[in-house]
């Protein structure tokens, strides 16, 4: 059954999708990295697919085994859910759980960052940003100036804004990007169509007038 139109439960559905859209942006930044690998068309299409399994398969265990550890209730009322499996676990256990939370969340960050500078890496290439983000490291061949700057602002907005309305802020805006990237694509495609039509029309024209 469908929950009703109206209710103060929508805000939380759509509060629970931006945090699972931001969970997933991962895919999108294998993309912005494509051209560093050395065979893309042959190995980034398997491989966002089988990442994309993986994780899925990986986010529905975990939540199947919270469900199965919390009563429902218990996991309502709570802000960290996922620390309640881990109440009555050894201290050892805690702290392990703590540490891998953290590395994740570094990781998380770490990847955001990589992504970042190589869209403005490849915006600064094109006039798009001020070219000395476009310069790279004579050592490891890296946007060098436009990761420390996505470095810095991440970590100004991390200093003065909750985790919880950055991971929201960041998914309305990658969401928004997706949907004018993929309204460009369109464009783009109608456009290609068009210019192919009027050429084969102007070809067919001057065949016949020969």
């Amino acid at each position: 059954m469908f929950p009703p139109l109206q209710g103060a439960h929508w805000g939380g559905i759509a509060s629970a999708s931006l945090l699972a859209f931001f969970a997933f942006i991962g895919f999108e930044d294998m993309v912005n990295v494509a051209e560093e690998v050395e065979h893309p068309r042959k190995t980034i299409p398997p491989a966002i697919v089988y990442t994309l399994i993986v994780a899925t398969g990986l986010y529905v265990l975990v939540a199947i085994s919270v469900l199965l550890a919390v009563p429902i209730d218990e996991l309502s009322g709570s802000d960290e859910p996922l620390t309640l499996v881990f109440v009555n676990a050894p201290q050892a256990v805690q702290t392990g759980f703590a540490a891998v939370a953290v590395v994740v969340t570094v990781n998380g960050v770490l990847i955001q960052m990589i992504m970042a500078s190589r869209v403005i890496y490849g915006m600064a290439q094109r006039g798009r940003f001020p070219s000395p983000f476009a310069m790279l490291s004579p050592r490891t061949q890296t946007p060098t100036i436009a990761t420390a700057f996505v470095a810095a602002s991440i970590m100004g907005l991390s200093l003065f804004l909750h985790i919880e309305r950055l991971a929201g802020w960041t998914s309305q805006i990658v969401l928004a990007v997706f949907v004018c990237v993929n309204l460009s694509l369109i464009a783009i495609k109608r456009k290609t169509r068009q210019r192919a039509t009027t050429t084969v029309c102007t070809s067919l024209y001057h065949y016949s007038a020969f």
